[in-house]
This record gives structure tokens, sequence and C-alpha cells, in this order.
């Protein structure tokens, strides 16, 4: 039986409450090191922020904090000052405040060795695992291993141990010899990151709106403008670009939750070819809107019928896509996206046109949002590329990137037809104001969009500047996370035509952590691992994601177990299905998220807390901050993977298959192989990259005469060249399993 992995769910919080909080373990080792004394006062000099946005110290002018203490300019934030108060340390800011990560590491480490602009030792340094795998290569970190080996790190200690996979990983090879130099950072830990997002109410009209919905129709029908600015039930004109991806006949049988909630329930699929939906559609090329919608209605009837009404699995067409039981495909998916885009004024009632999908902002980091998109033809590679080089197993352990799969470059041309079609938001990289963020704001807040893939925390946030503003339609509450499309993902081997459910987009090991230089004493390197242990134990996962232990930042004062650290049930907790006692956010936390704009603005700028330094951040922040809708959806999605109707990636895998199996993040490689070998492939990476061609082939294609890259055909020539690059890939990661 698979073991199953809750996502995104308060139960992937896996509590950390390991040893208690602070304090020593009994040495296995004598070495060098000597154990931590609180009762010393410790000064330690800190270089860690995040993305420069924000430090351990007050940026800007004097603000009061949300315990109505001032904070002025250069003052330690919140949870810093408690951090000093906690350990006897005095912590001073050495940061460059570069704004990103390889330029502070540029500064403080190449440029000037390891020391702040006032010439002071940096004690405390967060970076990327990546440099800091080259600083510990340069022999200037402390080996943390053997710290825990001295017993100074009981907690961090016990969170290796019971997670074997991650140890491998954190392990690093200097001159011979294995250490571990950092404590790393999750963002959540097997648990999906992104997901499908949409309007559900939009998806409730069209599909189950009791009068037919040509009476909707304004009478202002016209051609849908590329521009968007269209109003009303329109028309399409001309050719749909978008061709069905499932060109056979489709007979299978899908595993869904059943209708209670409780189970499994086979969903037996009967598609024939000329039934595809798709298929229908462009064989009706210049149809209204409302036309659209009632050829949708009636396909679903004729497919899905037999589940759909009381007492059956489906109680309506909409759950078909919004429910815990939902089955759908990419082509489907794809017909109701073309139905959303031709009915603004029934679905908004206003004139400005609906964008259907839009990254959350036009920045590079953004523009990956759509390329994630194509996880719904079953192509992998692609949600894992910003972090894991396009690397995947097969279920044989293989080494593949997506890079060199056909697939991946198929899904370019699937993703340009919907750009061609209006299904994605013309010139997404000219919004007029650029921003991470601008598509969101300007957008997806007006209730003008219809589906995202992003995180539901940065989609939908429980502060009122996050809700969806009403226009003249109560329809535009509900953003929220579903399950993803059915595809077939060949887990078990390319003979394996089964349609599953799947995400690879799965929270693991960060390139974010925190180390200590070697440069530093004795002592502050016992209090600087005294404090990088504490952050595993639930008091100081608690602080750095939650903030102080008050009721300014939380809803009752947390009580912890004085001897295992673990947080004790009550009035400032809540509790998961599993039991797992997790923090709840203060009223004054959630009002000041408002007040800042979002909860990383305030926790991050205003607490000094989630930063990404060494810690798991907790599943229960994320899951609190979005509005109760996302809640909603995201306990569908927990519900499909704990049943089993849905599988994601993990760090250790499951049911030694390794295609369920996490790529590591970070890959302890030899420099000289590594740029050998990304030599072999820059054209290839200059097209995956994340403000890689693969943009301009999304909005223009393959031709160069219209602002593309060069043709398929020339990337598809360099396929040869991955084969050394992943014969060394495969080395190196053969050693982790």
């Amino acid at each position: 039986m698979k073991k199953k992995i809750l996502a995104a769910s308060l139960a992937a919080v896996a509590a950390v409450g390991l040893a208690a909080c602070g304090g020593n373990d009994e040495p296995t080792s004598g070495g060098d090191w000597q154990k931590d004394n609180l009762d010393q006062a410790v000064t330690l000099n800190f270089d860690v922020q995040y993305a420069g946005s924000a430090g351990i110290a007050n940026r800007e002018e004097t603000y009061t904090d949300i315990d109505g203490k001032p904070i002025n300019q250069g003052d330690l934030l919140p949870m810093w000052q408690e951090i000093q108060r906690l350990f006897n340390v005095t912590i001073t800011d050495g940061c460059y405040a570069q704004s990103k990560d390889d330029q502070e590491y540029q500064m403080a480490i190449g440029t000037h060795g390891g020391k702040d602009d006032k010439g002071n030792q940096i004690n405390v340094f967060s970076n990327t695992m990546t440099n800091i795998v080259s600083m510990a290569k340069a022999e200037s970190l402390v080996p943390l291993d053997e710290l825990i080996d001295a017993g100074m790190m009981p907690n961090f200690k016990k969170y290796l141990e019971e997670n074997p996979a991650i140890k491998k990983q954190l392990t690093v090879t200097v001159n011979g010899e294995q250490h571990i130099y950092a404590t790393p950072y999750f963002d959540g830990v097997d648990s999906i990151e992104k997901m499908f997002q949409m309007n559900v109410p939009w998806v409730e009209l069209l599909l189950d709106g009791k009068t037919e919905f040509s009476s909707y129709a304004n009478a202002n029908v016209k051609a849908r403008p590329k521009t968007y600015d269209g109003a009303g039930s329109g028309s399409h004109s001309g050719a749909w670009a978008y061709q069905p991806f499932y060109t056979e006949d489709i007979n299978t049988t899908v595993a869904t939750v059943n209708s209670a909630g409780t189970g499994l329930e086979n969903v037996k699929i009967n598609i024939p070819a000329n039934k595809n939906i798709i298929a229908q559609m462009n064989a009706k090329p210049n149809a209204t809107g409302a036309e659209y919608v009632e050829m949708f209605r009636d396909y679903i009837d004729e497919i899905y019928g037999d589940y759909i009404g009381n007492g059956k699995l489906w109680s309506k067409r909409s759950e078909i896509f919004t429910g815990a039981s939902a089955c759908y495909n990419a082509d489907e998916l794809v017909a109701l996206m073309r139905i959303v885009s031709l009915n603004t004024k029934p679905l908004t009632g206003g004139t400005e046109q609906i964008v259907v999908m839009a990254p959350r902002g036009m920045a590079n980091n953004r523009y990956v949002n759509i390329l994630n998109l194509a996880s719904m033809w079953g192509v992998r590679g692609l949600t894992s590329m910003a972090e894991q080089s396009n690397l995947y197993y097969d279920n044989e352990g293989k080494v593949h990137t997506a890079m060199s799969e056909s697939t991946a470059y198929d899904a370019l041309d699937n993703l340009h037809a919907l750009y061609q079609d209006g299904l994605i938001l013309e010139d997404f990289t000219k919004a007029g104001t650029s921003g991470g963020n601008v598509y969101r704001d300007n957008i997806l807040k007006a209730g003008r969009q219809f589906l995202v893939y992003d995180y539901s925390a940065s989609i939908s946030e429980v502060d009122d500047s996050y809700q969806f503003k009403e226009m003249s339609s109560s329809y535009l509450d509900r953003f929220e996370p579903v399950l993803p499309p059915y595809a077939q993902w060949h887990a078990n081997g390319s003979d394996d035509n089964s349609f599953t459910r799947f995400s690879e987009d799965s929270r693991a090991l960060k390139n974010g952590g925190w180390c200590i230089l070697s440069a530093s004493s004795k002592e502050q390197v016992a209090r600087a691992a005294t404090i990088f242990d504490y952050f595993f134990c639930d008091e100081g996962a608690d602080l750095q994601d939650f903030g102080l232990n008050n009721t300014s930042y939380r809803l009752a004062k947390t009580e912890y177990d004085s001897e295992t650290g673990e947080r004790k049930e009550g009035a400032g907790t809540a509790k998961m299905s599993d039991g797992t006692v997790y923090v709840v956010i203060g009223e004054k936390a959630k009002k000041a998220i408002g007040q800042w704009g979002s909860w990383t603005n305030f926790y991050r700028q205003r607490v000094g807390a989630t930063f990404p330094i060494g810690h798991i951040r907790q599943d229960a922040l994320d899951y609190q901050v979005g509005a109760p809708s996302a809640q909603t959806g995201l306990a569908k999605i927990n519900l499909a993977i704990s049943l089993g109707a849905m599988d994601i990636c993990t760090a250790e895998g499951q049911d030694n298959n390794p295609f369920f199996k996490c790529i590591p993040t970070v890959i302890d490689m030899d420099s000289t192989i590594k740029t050998a070998i990304d030599t072999q492939v820059t054209t290839l990476n200059d097209l995956w990259k994340q403000d890689g061609g693969y943009i301009n082939v999304i909005q223009y294609g393959w031709s160069n005469s219209t602002g593309g890259t060069a043709s398929k055909q020339s990337y598809l020539d360099l396929f040869g060249n991955t084969n050394n690059y992943l014969k060394q890939y495969q080395t190196v990661l053969d050693k982790l399993n």
C-alpha cells in the first residue's frame, strides 16, 4: 500500500518537537568544541537577510510594532530581540543588504573575506546552499556534524536521524571527508508547493446554472479581441489554435475520492476521439460563448452523467473540476478556459474582458507560473525547473532532464496555442508597471482572472486587501486551489498508460540555509550552535514562524513541555485531524498583515520571522494566512492525497519507486565537472532557465521573425549533448540513494 503524504496540510507540519529546546546532549566523541554556557554573554555578527528586502534590523523609518514598542531604524526586529533575550547574546547586523544572494555572497565573502563593512568578522551567514557549499570547500565553515557529535545540537541531531534522505543531501565532501555545514531551510515539507487555483463560482455558474445560459448573453455579441477590452458573451472568430491533446479513444478508470470522503471510487471513463470536447469546439470555430457552454454541458452529461446527481459521486457538474472528487483531463480544462473567456458579462456583470490565465507578476520567477501549466499534459521536469535544473527520476531511478524530452517541447507548442487563443494574458512581459505581483494586484484582485498556478498563500491571503472586489456579481468571492487534471504520468514505466493525478511541485529542501564561519571564537560557535538548534524544536520553530509568544502575535500564549519542548494544546492552539497541535495567529497579527500588504511583508520586514534560515516553515502558517476559500480547496487536495487519489514527490519517495522521489535541490558535484557539463548544455539552459527563451516561444512560437528563439528542431538536435550531463548527475545522485 502506498505511503501517502498530506499535501499543503497541517498534518505535514510534522511537529518538530524533538529534544528539549536549548541545552546540550551527551557527546559521542571528544573533539575540540566546548559546550555552550548561557551564563556567559556573547556577541555574534549576523549577515542574515531575505532577498535584500528585509534583514534582522529595521532598514526603514521608525515604526511601532504590534506590542506598541517603537522600532527605530537600525534596531533589531522583534524576533531577533527575543533571541537576544533568550540566549544572552548581543546580535549585530553585518549585512551588506544586496538585492540578490549571489551579490551578498560576493560582497561579504568574496570581496571582504567574511567581514562586514566595518571590518568586523561575520560569525553567522545565510545564503544559498550552493554558495554555502563553496564556502565549505574553501574550509571557511564550522562542520556542524562535529558540534552534533560534541552533544551541542540535540534537536538538529534528532531531525537528521529521522530524515536520513535529508541528511545525505546536506552532506558535503571536503578533502575526502564528509561533513554537514549548514542547517537547511524548508518552505514546508513533503507537501504541494504550487497548484492549480480557479474562480470556483464561475465554474458553478457556467456548468450548473439553472437557467439556459444563452439568456445571460448580452446583445452586444462580437468577436473576442486579443486586447482584452471586449464585453459580454462573445463569439470566437476563426480557427482555434489549440488542438486535442488526446487524439485517440480514452477507455480508462480513474480512482477518485468517494462522495463521503472516506475512501476511493473508481470512475469509468470512455471518451471516443470524435467526442473529444476540443475536437467538437474546433469543428464549430465561430460559435458563441453561450453555444459553447451548452456544448460543454452536453459533453459532461454524456461522458460523466452516470456519476452526477443526488446521492452520486458529484451532486453537480462543476464538482468534476472543483470537488475533492475532481476528475478531469487537460482538454476538458482547456474547454473550460475557453467558455470562461467568451462570457465576460454573465460572469462579472462588467465589460472589462476576463483574463483567463496570467502569472502573478512581471518578473522572471513569475513567468514560470505559465510554464508550470505543462503539468496538465503529464510533462515532468518543468515544475521543478527553478531549483532542480529540470531533473527528475523515472521508476528505475534513471535521471532525466526535461531539456532532453520531446514532451517538454511539445508542451511549449501547446502553451503557444493557448496564448494564440487568448487564454494566456497577452504581452505578459510588458505590464507597463514592473513588479513580481503586478498582475495579481491589478487583475486577480479586481475579480477578472480565472486561473493561476501558484502558491495558495500568495494568491488568497486572509487580509481584506487581497479579497476579491465585488463588481455587479456575487461570483467573485471564492478563488480556490483545485486538484490537477488526470494524465498519463507513466509512474511505473513507459508501458504504464494509466491515468492518475500527480504533482512533482513538492516542498522539499530549499536552496537556502545558514552556517557558522570558522573564524569565529569557540564561544561564538557554541552560542550560534545553540541558536541554530533552537529552531528545530517546537518553541523555536513557532517563534520563527509566528513571532513572539504573546497575545499580540498569537491567539493566546503557547505553553511548551519543559522536558521535550513540544507545544501543548491550549487556548492559543488548534488541533489537526492527526492530533498535531499548532499555533493560532492572533487578531493583532492578522490586522497587521492587512496593514503591511501581505503576510510576507509583515513577518519578514516587521517581525524578522520566516527567513530562509535553518528551520522548517510550518504549513500551519500558510494555511492560516489563506482566505477561507483557500483553506477549503487545500482541504480537498489534502483529502485526495491522504486517501490515495493523488500522488506527490517527497524527499523519501514511496513504494520503493524512485519516480516519486524528489531530486535534491543542492547536489554536491565537483565544480570543475559541473562547469564542464553546464557548458555542454548552454543553449538548452538558455531556453529553459527562469528568464529563458521559453518565454518568447510561448508568445511568438519558434520563429525568429516574430521575436522568438531558434527553431524547435535546432533544440531537438542538441539532445545528444545531455548524455554526459545526465551521466555525471546520475553518478552523484546514486550516492544519495
